[in-house]
């Protein structure tokens, strides 16, 4: 669809819309105009709730209420009902007189408002008398004073009545007025809506639509290819003046567009060319045919990038020539090394089982040191024990000496003990004899006791040689004890150097033996050291026939291009792999094995 034809579709429907909108304003209008349907059903309801509740400001109410009070004597139900009554009047009373009524309404409502209050004055009076229980005076208020003011109040209301009808009929006409005025508004503006846009759609369809719809199509024939087109709208101010001349440069832009794609087609044919015989391996076609100016560059760039590309790939033969020889020389010297490598692993390994075993060996011995030692400890302790045994015994014959010298001096005692009762076993039998036969008997009896002395004397002096030879044996026994006892404290000394010795040697066998196990580690580490070593030569192997594979390989593509000057292609001839030497493990172990590696080692 053309821009035309949306104008104009567009222009319909606007005025469509315009003339619905009017129509429903109207309809709306006559809905919520003064004296419409909507006003009549809001009228209807407002007279049916003035005619069934005239109250607060109609107080016929209280005015029933009061007279049913007066007549039936009774002031239950009727005190609280007027008090209802009385706070509703108050509250629309406060509202109506800020309510902004009409001036001649509010003076009305006013004196209508001084009647009800006499009325309320009247009624509070009433029902005072009627609390206390005189009817007679309730009844003289309401005939005297209640019945005459609201009649008063009823008079100022039906003034009122008729001023509201007349102020409402006032406004009705106004209103009307009002929505006259405003539909015949609506509808000259409506009308002069309608005029504005039938005259803007015929200026846009010959200013706009006619002009856009021509240079769609030139711009349809430029894309076409065709330039040689007159272009319309060229001199005018507005859009299409902008549009006219842009399509100028277009045309102009394609003019050159055209030449320039003439001339790109010839480089583009051209570097094709280039780059097939490129791709064939041919490094020495050149363009030798001039470009355009603009695309001269591109051809000497690609005739000296071709050369020095040439020139690169017959430096890169030279080098994957000499690459080939030097990784043929590597493989050989990495299968030597690997050859190598594998003997020294295989020493190596050997040297560690070695020192496995004289580490075992060093272990050994440091457990035997420790029997040793713990012998000669047991036997340095029960030497001391002795030592202290012999010095005992040494204190107990000191101690029996010392008995022994008390014993004599006790039987010195006992041998002048005898020899005193002998003189006086002599004496008695001297006095016994001067007595005669009256001392026969005492004679008998000294001699007895002297015979007894003479014995205890004897008896005294064979013990005291006894105890004089047990003395001279314990004397000897002591100094025997003694020798003993001195012995055996220089065998505890010579035991306790013997300790110390041995506990020294313990100690140097210790250091021995870590030593040993460190050699053991370190020989451990070396050996696998040496096999990861193998491992990483045999890869290097690996790599080094790689590396042979893929110079030759690569020697082999630039063998594809054509270079100036390239001298043929000749297979290198392999190196000579050296001779590795070849032994035989040696069989001994220790530091010895690794003397006798050293030669081999230096060949390396």
């Amino acid at each position: 669809m053309t821009l035309k034809q949306y104008a104009r579709r567009g222009s319909r429907a606007l005025i469509a819309l315009v003339f619905g909108a009017i129509a429903l304003s109207g309809i709306a209008i006559r809905e919520i105009s003064f004296g419409g349907p909507l006003f009549t059903q809001n009228q209807l309801q407002s007279d049916l709730i003035a005619d069934i509740l005239p109250p607060p400001e109609y107080i016929i109410e209280p005015f029933l209420e009061a007279t049913t009070m007066v007549e039936d004597k009774q002031v239950a139900g009727h005190v609280e009902s007027f008090a209802s009554l009385r706070k509703a009047y108050e509250e629309r009373k406060a509202y109506w007189r800020t309510a902004g009524i009409p001036g001649a309404l509010n003076e009305q409502l006013e004196v209508s408002h001084k009647s009800a209050d006499a009325f309320w004055q009247s009624a509070d009076e009433l029902i005072n008398a009627a609390q206390g229980g005189d009817w007679v005076t309730a009844k003289q208020i309401h005939d005297t004073r209640l019945t005459p003011e609201f009649s008063a109040h009823k008079a100022e209301i039906l003034k009122l009545v008729a001023l509201a009808e007349t102020e409402q009929k006032r406004l009705k006409e106004h209103s009307a007025m009002l929505l006259y005025l405003s539909v015949g508004g609506l509808l000259v503006s409506a009308g002069a809506i309608i005029a504005a846009l039938l005259t803007g759609a015929k200026f846009l369809n010959r200013r706009v639509i006619a002009p856009v719809d021509a240079t769609a199509e030139e711009m349809r024939q430029m894309a076409a290819g065709n330039f040689n087109i007159a272009i319309s709208g060229a001199g005018r101010t507005d859009e299409i003046g902008q549009m006219a001349e842009a399509m100028h440069i277009f045309r102009e832009t394609g003019i050159a567009k055209a030449e320039a794609d003439a001339k790109q087609q010839r480089v583009v044919t051209e570097l094709g060319e280039g780059l097939e015989q490129l791709a064939a391996g041919n490094m020495t076609h050149r363009i030798e045919k001039p470009f355009a100016a603009e695309y001269e560059a591109l051809r000497t760039s690609f005739n000296r990038t071709v050369a020095d590309l040439g020139d690169i790939l017959s430096r890169v033969t030279e080098s994957a020539t000499h690459v080939d020889t030097g990784a043929t020389q590597i493989r050989s010297a990495a299968d030597d090394l690997s050859q190598r490598t594998e003997q020294q692993a295989a020493s190596l390994e050997e040297t560690s089982a070695a020192m496995s075993t004289v580490t075992a060996m060093a272990q050994e011995t440091a457990k035997a040191r420790n029997g040793v030692r713990q012998a000669i400890d047991e036997a340095h302790r029960e030497a001391h024990e002795g030592g202290e045994v012999v010095r005992d015994a040494v204190k107990a014959m000191s101690e029996i000496e010392a008995s022994a010298q008390q014993i004599s001096q006790i039987i010195t005692v006992i041998d002048g003990i005898a020899f005193q009762t002998n003189l006086l076993a002599l004496n008695a039998g001297v006095e016994a004899a001067r007595a005669g036969d009256a001392g026969k008997g005492f004679a008998v009896v000294a001699n007895e006791v002297r015979a007894l002395a003479q014995r205890s004397a004897d008896a005294a002096r064979d013990i005291k040689d006894l105890i004089t030879t047990s003395g001279q044996h314990v004397a000897a026994g002591v100094g025997l004890v003694g020798q003993t006892g001195e012995m055996l404290g220089r065998i505890v000394t010579k035991v306790g150097e013997v300790s110390d010795l041995i506990t020294s040697m313990a100690g140097a066998t210790e250091t021995q033996a870590r030593n040993m196990a460190q050699v053991n580690e370190t020989v451990s580490d070396m050996d696998t050291m040496t096999q990861q070593n193998a491992a990483m030569v045999e890869e290097t192997t690996a790599a080094a026939r790689s590396l042979a594979s893929e110079a030759q390989g690569l020697r082999q593509l630039v063998t594809r291009f054509q270079l100036s000057g390239q001298a043929p292609y000749r297979e290198a001839a392999p190196a000579k792999p050296a001779r590795a030497k070849t032994r035989t493990a040696p069989a001994s172990v220790g530091n010895l094995a690794l003397a006798a590696e050293a030669d081999d080692w230096s060949d390396f």
